[in-house]
């Protein structure tokens, strides 16, 4: 065990009293603060105190060194402790206190007045924590007492201590801490009584581990059931979603029974309008016939852009050549992607310059193209060139289309650009541009046709 020596004042009905004072607005107080023995619980204290100024000097009050202060309507339980209880001081000049007990008054209506300053020595004996049979032996009395019951009971000449470390005053049958006889202490230590404590401790740990045990299982079997439902939950969402949102997408398209019935049903012309400042214009037009998709652009009515059908997804709607297409719930044509054209079913497009007056001048005609080159680096096949503006006006938000070809014309991937913004291309001026797509050996050309402009 080890030894311990502890100086306890027996007569204290209160211990570690101590205070703060503060001044607010003018007016000094205390913030007193201390910890209930165990003679009941506390509704009223009485201290003598003495007031200290800033310097040290002791300050009167009406005209004696000290006064009483009492603090009153508390309730402070048995072994617990007060903090910043308030008291208002007599003199607003004290900025230190020094407080005794006096008289205690507890909820009992008992009165009880100190007798004066008695510490005592006390030589105690605590079981040891480094000693691997004491630590089992303190862990059993305080499994069975409580925690800090740990003390060898003593008797003393001024009571005796109990387990708990609590110094009772003679006479008291049991501790006025922890509330145990005083037989049942003294037997505790015993070595009946810590084989007793042992043996009742390694039998409530096998039922808390036994127990523990068993949780644990129950736990693991609630998590595994808790994963399976959300895992259920999560897999029956996604596929709700899915449908929801494929519903949304197929409910804007036309589907077909078969290939067949697609492609009898999609031949024939549509064409893509444009909205310019001369108001609406056919400015492309796609012509179904067969598996044979053709794109011709009014600006290049010679130069038609022929391509294969890869596949008639009749059941999603769609049609794929070196892009995809689909078909809407109206039977228009829509190229994929967010920015893709809508070719509206039928149309007649203009592809000569006599069908306008001679005073109209189209950016179709007098946009003309040059230094055409096809490079590729590590990662793209790139289309370099430059438009010039031989008309008579500036045009503005050029767009530009590339159809990348292999040796036999087919047309393989496209891309856009603008080649000329906001700032316009005036007339005689020239500007070069840029497109390019995923690297592709087999690209040998690129055909550029005007799509937009202002």
């Amino acid at each position: 065990m080890n030894k311990v020596k502890t100086i306890t004042d027996v007569n204290a009905h209160i211990t570690n009293v101590s205070s703060e004072v503060k001044v607010v607005d003018g007016t000094a107080v205390a913030h007193i603060s201390f910890d209930n023995r165990a003679f009941g619980t506390i509704t009223a204290v009485k201290f003598n105190a003495t007031g200290y100024n800033a310097f040290g000097d002791v300050v009167s009050v009406n005209g004696k060194e000290s006064f009483i202060l009492i603090v009153q309507d508390v309730s402070i339980g048995k072994m617990d402790s007060a903090r910043d209880l308030v008291a208002k001081l007599p003199n607003p000049d004290i900025r230190r206190l020094e407080l005794i007990e006096s008289q205690i008054c507890y909820a009992d209506g008992k009165v009880l007045t100190y007798g004066g300053k008695n510490d005592t020595l006390i030589e105690s004996e605590e079981l040891s924590q480094g000693d691997a049979g004491e630590r089992e032996q303190r862990r059993a009395l305080e499994e069975q007492f409580g925690t800090g019951f740990v003390w060898k009971p003593q008797e003393l000449d001024g009571g005796w201590r109990c387990g708990c470390g609590y110094v009772n005053i003679p006479g008291d049958e049991a501790c006025d801490a922890c509330g145990i006889s005083k037989e049942k202490v003294f037997h505790a230590f015993t070595e009946d009584g810590l084989n007793e404590a042992v043996s009742k401790y390694r039998e409530t740990e096998e039922r808390r581990k036994e127990a523990a045990r068993i949780k644990e299982v129950e736990d693991a079997k609630a998590r595994r059931k808790r994963n399976i439902v959300i895992g259920i939950c999560v897999v029956v969402g996604t596929i709700l979603a899915y449908w929801i949102y494929h519903a949304s997408v197929m409910a804007e398209r036309t589907t077909y029974s078969s290939a067949e019935e697609m492609k009898s049903a999609l031949q024939g012309t549509y064409t893509y309008y444009y909205d310019g400042y001369s108001g609406r214009t056919a400015s492309c037009q796609l012509k179904i016939q067969g598996d044979t998709v053709t794109l011709t652009y009014s600006s290049l009515p010679d130069d038609p852009i022929d391509s294969t059908v890869k596949e008639w997804n009749y059941k999603n709607g769609t049609f794929s050549t070196f892009q995809d297409y689909i078909v809407t719930n109206t039977g228009d044509i829509k190229e994929s992607g967010s920015s893709g054209y809508l070719f509206e079913k039928g149309g007649y497009m203009s592809t000569s310059s006599s069908s306008f007056s001679s005073n109209y001048e189209s950016g179709y005609s007098v946009l003309k193209f040059s230094n055409l080159s096809v490079t590729s680096n590590s990662s793209y096949t790139i289309c370099t060139g430059k438009v010039q503006n031989t008309g008579n006006k500036t045009y503005k938000y050029i767009e530009v289309k590339g159809a990348f070809k292999d040796k036999n014309g087919n047309v393989l991937d496209t891309d856009w650009t603008y080649a000329v913004g906001s700032e316009g291309l005036a007339p005689g001026e020239s500007s070069e541009f840029r497109m390019s797509v995923t690297k592709d050996y087999n690209i040998e050309s690129c055909s550029v046709s005007i799509l937009d402009y202002n």
